[in-house]
Protein backbone atom coordinates (compact mmCIF):
# COMPACT_ATOMS: atom_id res chain seq x y z
CA UNK A 1 0.00 0.00 0.00
CA UNK A 2 2.83 2.40 0.87
CA UNK A 3 4.54 1.63 -2.45
CA UNK A 4 1.30 2.29 -4.27
CA UNK A 5 0.87 5.60 -2.50
CA UNK A 6 4.44 6.53 -3.28
CA UNK A 7 3.92 5.66 -6.93
CA UNK A 8 0.83 7.82 -7.15
CA UNK A 9 2.64 10.63 -5.40
CA UNK A 10 5.62 10.37 -7.76
CA UNK A 11 3.29 10.41 -10.73
CA UNK A 12 1.57 13.50 -9.44
CA UNK A 13 4.93 15.04 -8.71
CA UNK A 14 5.96 14.51 -12.33
CA UNK A 15 2.79 16.19 -13.53
CA UNK A 16 3.32 19.03 -11.11
CA UNK A 17 6.90 19.50 -12.29
CA UNK A 18 5.72 19.73 -15.88
CA UNK A 19 3.30 22.47 -14.89
CA UNK A 20 5.76 24.31 -12.70
CA UNK A 21 8.65 24.05 -15.14
CA UNK A 22 6.55 25.20 -18.05
CA UNK A 23 5.06 28.17 -16.16
CA UNK A 24 8.04 30.53 -16.59
CA UNK A 25 7.86 30.06 -20.38
CA UNK A 26 4.20 31.08 -20.33
CA UNK A 27 4.81 34.37 -18.54
CA UNK A 28 6.36 37.63 -19.67
CA UNK A 29 9.98 38.08 -18.70
CA UNK A 30 10.34 39.75 -15.33
CA UNK A 31 11.87 43.22 -15.40
CA UNK A 32 14.43 43.97 -12.70
CA UNK A 33 15.89 46.82 -10.67
CA UNK A 34 19.30 46.68 -9.00
CA UNK A 35 19.58 43.08 -10.13
CA UNK A 36 16.38 41.95 -8.41
CA UNK A 37 13.17 41.05 -10.27
CA UNK A 38 9.96 43.01 -9.83
CA UNK A 39 8.36 40.12 -7.91
CA UNK A 40 11.11 40.40 -5.29
CA UNK A 41 10.36 44.09 -4.74
CA UNK A 42 6.62 43.44 -4.44
CA UNK A 43 7.27 40.81 -1.77
CA UNK A 44 9.25 43.34 0.27
CA UNK A 45 6.13 45.48 0.75
CA UNK A 46 5.11 43.16 3.60
CA UNK A 47 8.02 44.64 5.57
CA UNK A 48 7.19 48.17 6.66
CA UNK A 49 10.78 49.31 6.56
CA UNK A 50 11.07 48.26 2.89
CA UNK A 51 7.92 49.93 1.51
CA UNK A 52 9.78 53.07 0.42
CA UNK A 53 12.51 51.04 -1.31
CA UNK A 54 9.94 48.81 -3.01
CA UNK A 55 7.92 51.76 -4.27
CA UNK A 56 11.05 53.41 -5.65
CA UNK A 57 12.04 50.17 -7.38
CA UNK A 58 8.63 49.72 -9.06
CA UNK A 59 8.59 53.35 -10.17
CA UNK A 60 12.11 53.05 -11.57
CA UNK A 61 11.06 50.01 -13.57
CA UNK A 62 8.08 52.05 -14.79
CA UNK A 63 6.34 51.21 -18.06
CA UNK A 64 8.92 48.52 -18.80
CA UNK A 65 7.22 46.42 -16.14
CA UNK A 66 3.70 46.72 -17.55
CA UNK A 67 3.81 43.58 -19.75
CA UNK A 68 4.72 41.48 -16.71
CA UNK A 69 2.22 43.32 -14.46
CA UNK A 70 -0.59 42.83 -16.98
CA UNK A 71 0.37 39.17 -17.14
CA UNK A 72 -0.17 38.94 -13.39
CA UNK A 73 -3.47 40.82 -13.60
CA UNK A 74 -4.65 38.43 -16.30
CA UNK A 75 -3.71 35.27 -14.38
CA UNK A 76 -6.29 32.47 -14.20
CA UNK A 77 -6.16 29.05 -12.60
CA UNK A 78 -6.54 26.34 -15.23
CA UNK A 79 -8.84 23.41 -14.57
CA UNK A 80 -5.84 21.09 -14.71
CA UNK A 81 -4.02 23.03 -12.03
CA UNK A 82 -7.09 23.11 -9.80
CA UNK A 83 -7.53 19.35 -10.20
CA UNK A 84 -3.90 18.68 -9.32
CA UNK A 85 -4.22 20.81 -6.19
CA UNK A 86 -7.42 18.96 -5.31
CA UNK A 87 -5.80 15.53 -5.62
CA UNK A 88 -2.67 16.56 -3.75
CA UNK A 89 -4.81 17.73 -0.84
CA UNK A 90 -5.62 14.05 -0.11
CA UNK A 91 -1.99 13.04 0.47
CA UNK A 92 0.81 14.08 2.80
CA UNK A 93 3.84 12.83 0.91
CA UNK A 94 4.21 15.99 -1.16
CA UNK A 95 3.59 19.45 0.23
CA UNK A 96 3.49 22.02 -2.57
CA UNK A 97 1.97 25.46 -2.82
CA UNK A 98 1.54 26.66 -6.40
CA UNK A 99 0.13 30.05 -5.56
CA UNK A 100 -3.35 30.94 -6.68
CA UNK A 101 -4.11 33.17 -9.65
CA UNK A 102 -6.03 35.51 -7.35
CA UNK A 103 -2.83 36.17 -5.41
CA UNK A 104 -1.00 36.99 -8.64
CA UNK A 105 -3.75 39.39 -9.68
CA UNK A 106 -3.58 41.17 -6.34
CA UNK A 107 0.18 41.46 -6.80
CA UNK A 108 -0.51 43.14 -10.13
CA UNK A 109 -2.93 45.58 -8.46
CA UNK A 110 -0.25 46.46 -5.92
CA UNK A 111 2.24 47.20 -8.68
CA UNK A 112 -0.26 49.45 -10.50
CA UNK A 113 -0.99 51.24 -7.24
CA UNK A 114 2.70 52.03 -6.86
CA UNK A 115 2.96 53.27 -10.43
CA UNK A 116 -0.23 55.35 -10.26
CA UNK A 117 -0.62 57.62 -13.31
CA UNK A 118 2.64 56.16 -14.60
CA UNK A 119 0.68 53.03 -15.58
CA UNK A 120 -1.76 54.81 -17.91
CA UNK A 121 -0.39 52.85 -20.89
CA UNK A 122 -2.11 49.81 -19.36
CA UNK A 123 -5.59 51.39 -19.52
CA UNK A 124 -6.67 49.82 -22.87
CA UNK A 125 -5.73 46.30 -21.77
CA UNK A 126 -7.33 46.77 -18.35
CA UNK A 127 -10.45 48.04 -20.12
CA UNK A 128 -10.68 44.64 -21.81
CA UNK A 129 -9.95 42.72 -18.60
CA UNK A 130 -12.76 44.44 -16.67
CA UNK A 131 -15.23 42.79 -19.06
CA UNK A 132 -14.03 39.36 -17.91
CA UNK A 133 -15.99 38.11 -14.88
CA UNK A 134 -12.94 36.45 -13.35
CA UNK A 135 -10.60 39.40 -13.84
CA UNK A 136 -13.05 42.27 -13.41
CA UNK A 137 -12.55 43.18 -9.74
CA UNK A 138 -8.76 43.46 -9.85
CA UNK A 139 -8.88 45.25 -13.22
CA UNK A 140 -11.34 47.81 -11.81
CA UNK A 141 -9.17 48.43 -8.75
CA UNK A 142 -6.07 48.84 -10.91
CA UNK A 143 -7.84 51.39 -13.13
CA UNK A 144 -8.90 53.27 -10.02
CA UNK A 145 -5.31 53.59 -8.84
CA UNK A 146 -4.18 54.95 -12.22
CA UNK A 147 -6.38 57.99 -11.66
CA UNK A 148 -8.33 60.45 -13.80
CA UNK A 149 -6.98 59.13 -17.11
CA UNK A 150 -8.83 55.89 -16.39
CA UNK A 151 -12.15 57.53 -15.46
CA UNK A 152 -13.64 57.37 -19.00
CA UNK A 153 -12.83 53.65 -19.23
CA UNK A 154 -14.49 53.00 -15.87
CA UNK A 155 -17.49 55.12 -16.89
CA UNK A 156 -17.89 53.01 -20.02
CA UNK A 157 -17.69 49.80 -17.96
CA UNK A 158 -20.28 51.16 -15.51
CA UNK A 159 -22.64 51.86 -18.40
CA UNK A 160 -22.44 48.25 -19.57
CA UNK A 161 -25.69 46.42 -18.91
CA UNK A 162 -24.48 42.92 -19.70
CA UNK A 163 -22.19 41.92 -16.84
CA UNK A 164 -23.05 43.06 -13.27
CA UNK A 165 -19.58 42.01 -12.13
CA UNK A 166 -18.04 44.50 -14.56
CA UNK A 167 -20.23 47.32 -13.31
CA UNK A 168 -19.47 46.59 -9.65
CA UNK A 169 -15.77 46.44 -10.48
CA UNK A 170 -16.05 49.83 -12.20
CA UNK A 171 -17.64 51.29 -9.07
CA UNK A 172 -14.87 49.80 -6.93
CA UNK A 173 -12.32 51.54 -9.14
CA UNK A 174 -14.18 54.86 -9.13
CA UNK A 175 -14.43 54.74 -5.33
CA UNK A 176 -10.60 54.82 -5.20
CA UNK A 177 -10.41 57.95 -7.36
CA UNK A 178 -12.14 60.60 -5.23
CA UNK A 179 -12.70 63.78 -7.23
CA UNK A 180 -10.80 62.24 -10.16
CA UNK A 181 -14.03 60.33 -10.84
CA UNK A 182 -15.78 63.53 -12.04
CA UNK A 183 -15.61 62.45 -15.73
CA UNK A 184 -17.81 59.50 -14.77
CA UNK A 185 -20.54 61.70 -13.22
CA UNK A 186 -23.11 61.06 -15.95
CA UNK A 187 -22.69 57.29 -15.64
CA UNK A 188 -22.86 57.50 -11.85
CA UNK A 189 -26.08 59.54 -11.92
CA UNK A 190 -27.69 57.02 -14.21
CA UNK A 191 -26.47 54.11 -12.09
CA UNK A 192 -27.94 55.71 -8.95
CA UNK A 193 -31.39 54.72 -10.31
CA UNK A 194 -30.36 51.25 -11.42
CA UNK A 195 -32.72 48.31 -10.69
CA UNK A 196 -29.78 46.45 -9.13
CA UNK A 197 -29.66 47.53 -5.49
CA UNK A 198 -25.93 46.84 -5.26
CA UNK A 199 -25.27 49.25 -8.13
CA UNK A 200 -27.47 51.95 -6.60
CA UNK A 201 -25.75 51.71 -3.22
CA UNK A 202 -22.21 52.03 -4.55
CA UNK A 203 -23.17 54.76 -7.03
CA UNK A 204 -24.60 56.96 -4.28
CA UNK A 205 -21.51 56.34 -2.18
CA UNK A 206 -19.11 57.25 -4.99
CA UNK A 207 -21.13 60.30 -6.05
CA UNK A 208 -20.88 61.81 -2.59
CA UNK A 209 -17.09 61.63 -2.73
CA UNK A 210 -16.55 62.47 -6.39
CA UNK A 211 -18.87 65.47 -6.58
CA UNK A 212 -18.32 67.13 -3.23
CA UNK A 213 -17.49 70.38 -5.03
CA UNK A 214 -20.61 70.22 -7.22
CA UNK A 215 -23.54 69.78 -4.80
CA UNK A 216 -26.08 70.91 -7.41
CA UNK A 217 -25.37 67.71 -9.35
CA UNK A 218 -25.34 65.15 -6.55
CA UNK A 219 -27.66 66.64 -3.94
CA UNK A 220 -30.92 65.66 -5.69
CA UNK A 221 -29.80 62.02 -5.80
CA UNK A 222 -28.82 62.05 -2.12
CA UNK A 223 -32.10 63.67 -1.11
CA UNK A 224 -34.02 61.03 -3.02
CA UNK A 225 -31.95 58.24 -1.43
CA UNK A 226 -32.79 59.54 2.06
CA UNK A 227 -36.32 58.21 1.55
CA UNK A 228 -35.34 54.88 -0.01
CA UNK A 229 -36.77 51.69 1.45
CA UNK A 230 -33.31 50.15 1.63
CA UNK A 231 -31.67 51.15 4.97
CA UNK A 232 -28.15 50.78 3.56
CA UNK A 233 -28.97 53.25 0.81
CA UNK A 234 -30.32 55.68 3.38
CA UNK A 235 -27.16 55.19 5.45
CA UNK A 236 -24.90 55.96 2.49
CA UNK A 237 -26.96 59.06 1.66
CA UNK A 238 -26.75 60.38 5.23
CA UNK A 239 -23.02 59.74 5.42
CA UNK A 240 -22.42 61.67 2.18
CA UNK A 241 -24.93 64.49 2.46
CA UNK A 242 -23.18 66.45 5.21
CA UNK A 243 -20.23 67.17 2.92
CA UNK A 244 -22.26 68.50 -0.01
CA UNK A 245 -25.30 70.26 1.50
CA UNK A 246 -24.29 73.88 1.97
CA UNK A 247 -27.58 75.04 3.53
CA UNK A 248 -26.92 74.30 7.19
CA UNK A 249 -30.51 74.86 8.35
CA UNK A 250 -31.93 72.42 5.79
CA UNK A 251 -29.20 69.90 6.57
CA UNK A 252 -29.94 70.08 10.28
CA UNK A 253 -33.64 69.50 9.66
CA UNK A 254 -32.86 66.39 7.58
CA UNK A 255 -30.46 65.00 10.21
CA UNK A 256 -32.91 65.64 13.05
CA UNK A 257 -35.60 63.86 11.08
CA UNK A 258 -33.22 60.93 10.64
CA UNK A 259 -32.85 60.55 14.42
CA UNK A 260 -36.17 58.66 14.36
CA UNK A 261 -35.23 56.37 11.46
CA UNK A 262 -36.17 52.71 11.91
CA UNK A 263 -32.57 51.65 11.29
CA UNK A 264 -30.18 52.17 14.25
CA UNK A 265 -27.16 52.75 12.00
CA UNK A 266 -28.96 55.55 10.18
CA UNK A 267 -29.94 57.11 13.52
CA UNK A 268 -26.35 56.96 14.72
CA UNK A 269 -25.02 58.44 11.49
CA UNK A 270 -27.50 61.34 11.77
CA UNK A 271 -26.35 61.99 15.34
CA UNK A 272 -22.71 62.07 14.22
CA UNK A 273 -23.64 64.41 11.37
CA UNK A 274 -25.17 66.83 13.86
CA UNK A 275 -22.07 66.53 16.01
CA UNK A 276 -19.90 67.56 13.06
CA UNK A 277 -21.98 70.74 12.77
CA UNK A 278 -20.83 71.72 16.26
CA UNK A 279 -22.50 74.70 17.93
CA UNK A 280 -24.53 75.34 14.77
CA UNK A 281 -26.67 72.33 15.73
CA UNK A 282 -27.38 73.56 19.27
CA UNK A 283 -31.14 73.68 18.62
CA UNK A 284 -31.02 69.91 17.99
CA UNK A 285 -29.63 69.22 21.48
CA UNK A 286 -33.04 68.41 23.06
CA UNK A 287 -33.67 65.65 20.52
CA UNK A 288 -30.19 64.26 21.09
CA UNK A 289 -30.62 64.32 24.86
CA UNK A 290 -33.81 62.31 24.44
CA UNK A 291 -31.93 59.93 22.18
CA UNK A 292 -29.41 59.13 24.94
CA UNK A 293 -31.90 56.42 25.88
CA UNK A 294 -31.22 54.67 22.57
CA UNK A 295 -29.27 51.54 23.66
CA UNK A 296 -27.66 51.11 20.24
CA UNK A 297 -26.48 54.68 19.74
CA UNK A 298 -25.84 56.10 23.20
CA UNK A 299 -22.11 56.56 22.55
CA UNK A 300 -22.59 58.30 19.19
CA UNK A 301 -25.19 60.62 20.71
CA UNK A 302 -23.02 61.41 23.72
CA UNK A 303 -20.10 62.27 21.44
CA UNK A 304 -22.39 64.50 19.34
CA UNK A 305 -23.60 66.34 22.44
CA UNK A 306 -20.01 66.83 23.51
CA UNK A 307 -19.17 68.53 20.20
CA UNK A 308 -22.34 70.64 20.18
CA UNK A 309 -22.66 71.71 23.83
CA UNK A 310 -19.11 71.42 25.12
CA UNK A 311 -19.15 71.17 28.93
CA UNK A 312 -22.90 71.68 28.77
CA UNK A 313 -23.23 68.02 27.80
CA UNK A 314 -22.01 66.82 31.19
CA UNK A 315 -25.28 67.20 33.11
CA UNK A 316 -27.58 65.37 30.65
CA UNK A 317 -25.05 62.60 30.09
CA UNK A 318 -24.52 62.15 33.84
CA UNK A 319 -28.27 61.97 34.42
CA UNK A 320 -28.56 59.25 31.77
CA UNK A 321 -25.67 57.17 33.17
CA UNK A 322 -27.90 54.97 35.32
CA UNK A 323 -29.91 53.77 32.34
CA UNK A 324 -27.02 52.26 30.37
CA UNK A 325 -25.06 48.97 30.47
CA UNK A 326 -21.96 49.13 32.64
CA UNK A 327 -19.50 49.31 29.78
CA UNK A 328 -21.37 52.07 28.01
CA UNK A 329 -21.39 53.96 31.31
CA UNK A 330 -17.61 53.51 31.45
CA UNK A 331 -17.14 55.02 28.01
CA UNK A 332 -19.46 57.92 28.89
CA UNK A 333 -17.47 58.65 32.03
CA UNK A 334 -14.24 58.80 30.04
CA UNK A 335 -15.93 61.03 27.49
CA UNK A 336 -17.03 63.66 30.03
CA UNK A 337 -13.75 63.44 31.95
CA UNK A 338 -12.08 65.54 29.23
CA UNK A 339 -13.93 68.58 30.61
CA UNK A 340 -11.91 68.28 33.83
CA UNK A 341 -13.28 70.54 36.58
CA UNK A 342 -16.23 71.59 34.40
CA UNK A 343 -17.55 68.05 34.70
CA UNK A 344 -18.24 68.52 38.43
CA UNK A 345 -22.02 67.85 38.06
CA UNK A 346 -21.19 64.26 37.17
CA UNK A 347 -19.21 63.51 40.35
CA UNK A 348 -22.08 61.99 42.42
CA UNK A 349 -22.92 59.53 39.65
CA UNK A 350 -19.29 58.66 38.93
CA UNK A 351 -18.51 57.90 42.59
CA UNK A 352 -21.16 55.18 42.54
CA UNK A 353 -19.13 53.28 39.96
CA UNK A 354 -16.06 52.90 42.18
CA UNK A 355 -17.77 49.79 43.55
CA UNK A 356 -19.14 48.63 40.21
CA UNK A 357 -18.98 44.92 39.50
CA UNK A 358 -17.57 45.69 36.05
CA UNK A 359 -13.79 46.21 36.09
CA UNK A 360 -13.83 48.61 33.15
CA UNK A 361 -16.48 50.80 34.82
CA UNK A 362 -14.45 50.93 38.06
CA UNK A 363 -11.31 51.89 36.14
CA UNK A 364 -13.15 54.59 34.20
CA UNK A 365 -14.54 56.02 37.44
CA UNK A 366 -11.04 56.35 38.95
CA UNK A 367 -9.72 58.13 35.87
CA UNK A 368 -12.74 60.42 35.67
CA UNK A 369 -12.60 61.47 39.33
CA UNK A 370 -8.87 62.10 39.03
CA UNK A 371 -9.40 64.38 36.06
CA UNK A 372 -12.37 66.25 37.55
CA UNK A 373 -10.82 66.48 41.08
CA UNK A 374 -13.83 68.22 42.60
CA UNK A 375 -16.13 67.47 45.58
CA UNK A 376 -13.54 65.87 47.90
CA UNK A 377 -16.35 65.48 50.44
CA UNK A 378 -17.84 62.84 48.16
CA UNK A 379 -14.76 61.32 46.54
CA UNK A 380 -11.81 61.06 48.94
CA UNK A 381 -13.20 58.39 51.23
CA UNK A 382 -14.36 56.08 48.40
CA UNK A 383 -10.97 56.48 46.70
CA UNK A 384 -9.27 55.55 49.97
CA UNK A 385 -11.22 52.30 49.94
CA UNK A 386 -9.84 51.61 46.45
CA UNK A 387 -6.32 51.95 47.92
CA UNK A 388 -6.93 48.61 49.64
CA UNK A 389 -7.75 46.86 46.36
CA UNK A 390 -5.78 43.68 45.78
CA UNK A 391 -4.77 44.79 42.26
CA UNK A 392 -1.53 46.82 42.37
CA UNK A 393 -2.35 48.84 39.27
CA UNK A 394 -5.73 49.85 40.65
CA UNK A 395 -4.14 50.97 43.94
CA UNK A 396 -1.63 53.18 42.14
CA UNK A 397 -4.40 54.59 39.94
CA UNK A 398 -6.38 55.56 43.05
CA UNK A 399 -3.22 57.17 44.46
CA UNK A 400 -2.92 59.25 41.30
CA UNK A 401 -6.57 60.29 41.53
CA UNK A 402 -6.15 61.35 45.18
CA UNK A 403 -2.98 63.28 44.33
CA UNK A 404 -5.03 65.39 41.89
CA UNK A 405 -6.99 66.69 44.91
CA UNK A 406 -3.82 67.94 46.61
CA UNK A 407 -4.37 69.10 50.18
CA UNK A 408 -8.09 68.36 49.93
CA UNK A 409 -7.19 64.66 50.20
CA UNK A 410 -5.28 64.91 53.52
CA UNK A 411 -7.63 62.36 55.07
CA UNK A 412 -5.86 59.75 52.93
CA UNK A 413 -2.44 60.73 54.26
CA UNK A 414 -2.12 58.03 56.94
CA UNK A 415 -3.03 55.20 54.60
CA UNK A 416 -0.75 56.52 51.86
CA UNK A 417 2.10 56.80 54.42
CA UNK A 418 1.68 53.16 55.38
CA UNK A 419 1.60 52.08 51.73
CA UNK A 420 4.60 54.27 50.88
CA UNK A 421 6.63 52.67 53.66
CA UNK A 422 5.70 49.21 52.41
CA UNK A 423 6.62 50.31 48.91
CA UNK A 424 10.01 51.50 50.09
CA UNK A 425 10.60 48.28 52.02
CA UNK A 426 9.92 46.32 48.86
CA UNK A 427 6.80 44.62 50.18
CA UNK A 428 4.52 46.47 47.78
CA UNK A 429 4.41 46.51 43.98
CA UNK A 430 6.09 49.46 42.31
CA UNK A 431 4.38 52.27 40.45
CA UNK A 432 5.19 50.52 37.18
CA UNK A 433 2.07 48.47 37.81
CA UNK A 434 0.07 51.68 37.57
CA UNK A 435 1.62 52.52 34.23
CA UNK A 436 0.67 49.11 32.87
CA UNK A 437 -2.84 49.55 34.26
CA UNK A 438 -3.24 52.88 32.45
CA UNK A 439 -1.82 51.51 29.22
CA UNK A 440 -4.25 48.58 29.27
CA UNK A 441 -7.17 50.91 29.87
CA UNK A 442 -6.11 53.21 27.03
CA UNK A 443 -5.80 50.26 24.64
CA UNK A 444 -9.26 49.01 25.59
CA UNK A 445 -10.77 52.45 24.99
CA UNK A 446 -9.10 52.79 21.62
CA UNK A 447 -10.25 49.40 20.36
CA UNK A 448 -13.81 49.80 21.64
CA UNK A 449 -13.48 47.00 24.24
CA UNK A 450 -16.21 44.46 23.75
CA UNK A 451 -17.58 45.88 20.51
CA UNK A 452 -20.13 48.23 22.09
CA UNK A 453 -19.84 51.13 19.67
CA UNK A 454 -17.18 53.08 17.81
CA UNK A 455 -14.07 53.90 19.89
CA UNK A 456 -14.04 57.35 21.42
CA UNK A 457 -10.28 57.58 21.04
CA UNK A 458 -8.54 58.20 17.74
CA UNK A 459 -5.30 56.54 16.67
CA UNK A 460 -3.34 59.45 18.07
CA UNK A 461 -4.80 58.73 21.52
CA UNK A 462 -7.25 61.64 21.55
CA UNK A 463 -10.99 61.39 22.08
CA UNK A 464 -13.27 61.69 19.07
CA UNK A 465 -12.64 64.16 16.25
CA UNK A 466 -12.21 67.87 15.87
CA UNK A 467 -9.60 70.20 17.24
CA UNK A 468 -8.52 70.85 20.79
CA UNK A 469 -9.02 67.31 22.07
CA UNK A 470 -6.86 66.50 25.04
CA UNK A 471 -4.73 63.33 25.06
CA UNK A 472 -6.25 60.41 26.92
CA UNK A 473 -3.83 60.44 29.86
CA UNK A 474 -2.44 63.99 29.99
CA UNK A 475 -4.08 65.20 33.23
CA UNK A 476 -4.25 61.94 35.17
CA UNK A 477 -1.76 59.18 35.76
CA UNK A 478 -1.25 56.44 38.33
CA UNK A 479 1.70 57.09 40.61
CA UNK A 480 3.70 55.70 43.48
CA UNK A 481 2.30 56.16 46.99
CA UNK A 482 5.20 58.33 48.17
CA UNK A 483 4.85 60.62 45.14
CA UNK A 484 1.10 60.94 45.71
CA UNK A 485 1.69 61.70 49.39
CA UNK A 486 4.15 64.49 48.52
CA UNK A 487 1.43 66.23 46.52
CA UNK A 488 -1.15 65.79 49.29
CA UNK A 489 0.87 66.31 52.49
CA UNK A 490 4.58 67.11 52.00
CA UNK A 491 5.36 67.05 55.74
CA UNK A 492 3.88 63.60 56.20
CA UNK A 493 5.65 62.45 53.03
CA UNK A 494 8.98 63.28 54.63
CA UNK A 495 8.35 60.58 57.23
CA UNK A 496 8.01 58.00 54.49
CA UNK A 497 11.49 58.90 53.27
CA UNK A 498 13.13 58.47 56.68
CA UNK A 499 15.13 55.26 57.28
Amino acid sequence: MNWRRSGVALGLLGLVLVIVLSAPWLRSEEPAYQGKPISYWLQQVSQLERIKDSTEAIQQIGEAGLPWILGELGAKDSRLKLKVEHYLSYQRVIALDFGRAEERRMRGVLAIRMLGPGAKAAIPRLGEMIKDRELALEAGEALGWIGKDAAPTLAEALGSRQIPTTRLAALAGLSEMGTNAVPATAALLEASHDPDLRIRRRSVQVLGVAEGDHPDMVLPVLKESLHAQDPTLRLFAVSMISSVWTNRAELQAVLVDGLTDANPQVRGMCAMGLGRMGEQARSAAPQLVEMLKDPENGLSVAAALRDILGAGCVAPIAQALTNQPARVQARWMLLISRFDTNAEPAVPMVVEHLKDADEFARSAAIVTLGRIHRRPDLTVEPLMEVLTNEDAGTRHAAAGALAAYGGDARAAGGLLLELAQQERAGTNDGAAAGSNWMMNLAVRVRRGDGGFGAPLARRDGRFGGGSGRRPFDDSFRPMGFAEALRQIDPELAAKAEQP
